[in-house]
């Protein structure tokens, strides 16, 4: 389930860089993912941003036939600062997942400039574990959703969604890689509520320290499906409406079992 909800999130929670020039300072968002032709799972979407702070919560759910026999939810938070030139510096990153009613919980803290400070573990037993993180695995990290943000950031200031971020999920340290694919169209249909032109990216994990498997696992073997069939997960960009940022409004998946689209359903 951890594997799904990276595609969730990677989908969804990209921090919509040129917030600040809408009248837009906070809006919900709400998607469906798509595998075999079902609506698999629920992703619900909040964000709040200020002239020097940004706020972004999601709720990702199984439901249908899926949700009954795997009962899954999970939610993400993540809290920071907006610089006076336009850059993203977290403050706290939470991941909660559910299983069977049972959660567990990591919350990152970071000090006043960015910089990683800590890590607390809560396990689905009520254990907690603040056991120190080796600096190297961190430094010069950002949480995930907060590297989202920098290349909306970076596509909004070039034009182009090439970037390089790097990144710490509580266990490895990774690039979150980005590379610019141009623009493409969307055409209506009736799984998303966007049709239109919208930018295209692609996104690869490229590991750098920390347990990782000698043999691909999760996110990493679904992306090595894709790059097997020469088709990176990619998202697609794109304002939904006049008075709001440019957000995710499509994901693709591409996996040897079958492909797994998100699809944007609903904004208010």
């Amino acid at each position: 389930m951890r594997t799904l909800f990276f595609l969730a999130f990677c989908f969804l929670l990209a921090l919509p860089a040129s917030a600040a020039e809408t009248n837009r300072e906070s809006f919900e968002a709400t998607y469906a993912m798509y595998t075999g032709g079902f609506d698999v799972v629920e992703i619900d979407g909040f964000f709040k941003r200020t002239a020097s702070t940004y706020d972004m919560e999601m709720l990702a759910f199984t439901k249908g036939l899926l949700g009954s026999l795997a009962p899954w939810k999970g939610e993400l938070q993540s809290k920071g600062k907006v610089t006076k030139k336009g850059g993203y510096t977290p403050a706290y990153h939470r991941f909660s997942s559910w299983w069977r009613s049972k959660e567990e919980r990591t919350i990152f803290a970071y000090d006043a400039s960015g910089k990683f400070k800590s890590m607390e573990l809560i396990e689905e037993d009520g254990k907690k574990s603040t056991d120190p993180i080796d600096p190297e695995l961190t430094a010069g990290t950002k949480d995930m959703l907060t590297a989202l943000a920098v290349m909306l950031d970076h596509l909004k200031k070039t034009g182009s969604c090439s970037v390089s971020v790097p990144s710490f999920d509580g266990k490895r340290k990774f690039n979150m890689v980005f590379k610019d694919t141009g623009d493409a169209e969307i055409k209506p249909g009736r799984y998303s509520i966007f049709s239109g032109t919208a930018r295209t990216c692609t996104i690869e994990i490229e590991p750098i320290a920390g347990l990782w498997h000698d043999k691909p696992r999760g996110w990493m073997t679904i992306q090595e499906q894709s790059k097997a069939g020469k088709k990176l997960p990619k998202l697609w960009i794109a304002k939904p409406a006049k008075d709001m940022p440019a957000i995710p409004v499509r994901f693709d998946v591409f996996t040897k079992y079958g492909n797994i689209v998100m699809h944007l359903t609903g904004v208010k």
